[in-house]
């Protein structure tokens, strides 16, 4: 009978036994817990695609286009990012040119001259750091920034209020409105960072799919002999298949619907989380609908296939099941098909594009998997003699060699995929390195003093500061008004800074600008309320002056009036090494002589900012990847270990030591984790071999990572088996004798 009334009874069938006793309800939500921890890893990789872009909507909604001019519905704008603690802190001065200014997102009014509107996250971490508190001392916090004018809930952020901000000369921009720059999180992105961040997505994503496979065979032994035993009894091979697909249904809708539960509370906590002052909103992570219906159709539709799949002895070998014998040899041929189409898609021809690289990694990645339990079976067929645990164990993996690949599987994966991750990012890091000039400064101070005084005071401040074995300090003025200048620079310094024949009141012109400025020229200074007329002394002289960057003219205090000019400071320091404290000592004084200071390292960022922010999300990823992978073997060993009660039990009735068993358990871990990991270096290295090539970057094959990638892909399910020893003691109690 094949309609619908024997599907319903042999689903139905299998439903009760999935529910009918203590042994059965145990492995049902085992089953059903490795299969939430996968759905709830591929919800939050489908929620990555929202996640950025809803945080490239987030910066451009406050991007600030420039107007062409000032005028009564303008802000006058100057970016005043900041520094601390390695992450940048965005500030925005604000100074409204008229009564009718554009307002920035999230905030309700245009701050005053001395008010600061903040972020939440800044308002709270602000009392706990004298370096930020010295930035806004003086300052009176009259508001907090809403959500959409935030880039995510941990962003440190803040607009300062000014009367004017003419000051600034050059570097004000007037807007009219806020919005309009488009941002966008994957396009334009540089081809050989999208290779990455494919590679990145097969290899951190493949992995949890092969445990959630794995996942679905929790209890397979047990309930192959349960349905060998109804083959047996009468039951055709199409109603076994049936009641093991319906004794698979509860788990895997169980483990879908909870790990759609467990993704909803771990979602109100995604604002918690910042990685290097990058973080969501919880509104933001919200899977993509198209990849959440794959989740809800993939996951019980690869559990049933990989129930069926298991099918094939119990419905072959049906007596070989009940009595626990080997059965037959696995062939080599047919599992070659899948790496080698793999490898014949990954091959050098024409463009690499997306479709049939991603196709062709997954394949080679996918064939490790099946590869894995031929190479099990045939290491641990010539397993012979030894101690008794070693006996012991080569006698349980001979029985048992499937289950034993199954559960070292989603780790020999994970660490095929990190080793390729790794040759990439070790090629990533070559090519993107930001190459820093080794005679820039350490640290770089740039201040807008009110007047050559305080330029004066910050420049002595710094050079008194311990820690500080060197200040270059300069000042200048935007110069205006020169043709084939649009914009340069006069340099302020007295005599003795510029080391020459020199009397205050002197002006030198650069010697690469004498076709551009001439003794007598009448130039415009910016000044901090305007512009401000000066004329080039007659007796100016030509000066080839060094270490002042570029300037066009070199003035000394006494040559004009200061004090309507918009002067600003840059020092480069350079900081002893020993001095630990020589940043944190000299940023402090810098911010005591000007609140506004900026201080920035110039060292800094190592790589370029793009392949910078994908390397973050791609270790970040993958420390979750470990973590899930420690979570699914911690449940794949306590499985076997429930698996194997009654033969330990057996075992410690006929007076074999606990301290051998637990060692048996622990070898049986350990070999085909090791032959496991062999593959996983021999195809990592390769396969990374070729993709680094594939991307045109440069092959650092360094052991060392390696070696650590491989040593915690051991770790891992070996302490995870350690830590499970202890409930050995309760597997072996006589109650484990008992049998069905």
């Amino acid at each position: 009978m094949t309609g619908p009334r024997a599907w319903t009874r042999d689903l139905g069938m299998g439903v009760r036994l999935a529910a009918g006793g203590r042994t059965g309800a145990v492995r049902t939500v085992l089953n059903a817990a490795g299969l939430a921890l996968g759905v709830l890893v591929l919800l939050v990789a489908a929620s990555v695609p929202a996640m950025v872009d809803r945080h490239a909507d987030r910066v451009a909604a406050r991007s600030e286009p420039a107007a062409s001019d000032a005028g009564p519905g303008t802000l006058s704008v100057v970016g005043a990012d900041r520094e601390y603690r390695g992450q940048t802190v965005r500030g925005r001065l604000l100074a409204p040119d008229g009564d009718r200014p554009p307002l920035p997102p999230g905030v309700a009014a245009i701050p005053g001259p001395g008010e600061v509107v903040v972020s939440p996250e800044l308002r709270r971490v602000l009392h706990s750091s004298g370096l930020l508190e010295l930035r806004f001392a003086g300052r009176e916090i009259v508001g907090t920034i809403g959500d959409a004018g935030l880039s995510g809930p941990r962003e440190l952020a803040f607009y300062e209020g000014a009367d004017s901000l003419e000051r600034y000369g050059s570097d004000v921009r007037h807007v009219d409105h806020f919005g309009g720059i488009g941002y966008s999180g994957f396009g334009g992105m540089d081809p050989g960072l999208m290779l990455l961040v494919l590679v990145a997505l097969v290899v951190l994503l493949l992995p949890v799919a092969v445990f959630a496979a794995t996942a679905a065979r929790f209890g397979g032994d047990r309930r192959d002999q349960r349905l060998a035993a109804v083959r047996l009894a009468g039951a055709d091979a199409a109603a076994v298949r049936r009641i093991a697909a319906g004794e698979a249904l509860p788990a895997a809708l169980g483990g879908l619907a909870a790990g759609a539960g467990v993704f909803a509370l771990l979602r109100q906590a995604a604002g918690l989380v910042s990685v290097q002052g990058t973080s969501v909103f919880p509104a933001d992570v919200v899977p993509h609908p198209l990849f959440a219906a794959l989740v809800a159709v993939a996951v019980p539709v690869t559990s049933l296939a990989v129930t069926l799949v298991a099918m094939r002895r119990v419905t072959v070998e049906p007596l070989g099941v009940v009595r626990e014998a080997a059965g037959t040899r696995r062939r080599l041929w047919p599992r070659l098909p899948m790496p080698v189409v793999g490898l014949l898609l990954l091959a050098p021809v024409g463009a690499v594009e997306g479709v049939r690289f991603v196709a062709g990694l997954a394949f080679v990645l996918v064939g490790v998997v099946l590869l894995l339990p031929w190479l099990v079976e045939a290491g641990v067929a010539r397993l012979h003699g030894g101690p008794l645990g070693w006996q012991l164990a080569a006698r349980r993996l001979q029985l048992t060699s499937g289950a034993a690949a199954r559960a070292v599987s989603a780790v020999t994966v994970a660490v095929a995929g990190a080793i390729v991750l790794q040759m990439m990012l070790a090629g990533g890091e070559e090519e993107y390195a930001v190459r820093a000039d080794p005679a820039a400064a350490d640290l770089t101070v740039t201040a807008r003093p009110a007047d050559y005084a305080g330029a004066e005071a910050l420049g002595t401040a710094l050079r008194g500061t311990s820690g500080v074995r060197r200040a270059d300090v300069e000042t200048s003025v935007t110069l205006r008004g020169v043709e084939g200048l649009p914009e340069a620079r006069v340099a302020v310094a007295d005599c003795a800074t510029l080391r020459g024949t020199c009397h205050d009141g002197d002006v030198f012109i650069s010697t690469p600008y004498r076709e551009h400025v001439e003794p007598g020229q009448r130039i415009l200074l910016q000044g901090t309320a305007g512009r401000v007329p000066f004329r080039v002394p007659a007796d100016a002289r030509l000066t080839d002056a060094a270490g002042f960057g570029d300037p066009v003219l070199f003035v000394t205090p006494g040559a004009l009036d200061l004090r309507p000019l918009a002067l600003r400071t840059t020092a480069g320091l350079r900081l002893d090494p020993d001095a630990r404290d020589a940043g944190r000592d000299a940023t402090e004084a810098a911010l005591r002589i000007d609140p506004t200071a900026n201080v920035s390292s110039e060292r800094l960022p190592e790589f370029r900012e793009d392949f910078a922010d994908v390397r973050t999300a791609v270790l970040t990823a993958a420390i979750a990847l470990l973590l899930v992978v420690g979570g699914g073997v911690l449940i794949t060993v306590a499985d076997q270990l429930r698996e194997a009660r009654r033969s330990l039990a057996v075992l410690d009735a006929f007076g074999a030591r606990r301290p051998v068993l637990a060692v048996s358990v622990l070898l049986q871990t350990a070999f085909p984790l090791a032959i496991g990991l062999l593959l996983a270096a021999a195809t990592g290295v390769g396969l990374g071999t070729l993709l680094v090539h594939l991307s045109d970057l440069p092959v650092r094959l360094d052991p060392t990572p390696l070696l650590t990638l491989a040593g915690t892909g051991a770790a891992i399910p070996l302490l995870v088996t350690a830590l499970t020893l202890p409930a050995l003691g309760r597997l072996m109690r006589p109650e484990g004798l008992r049998t069905e």
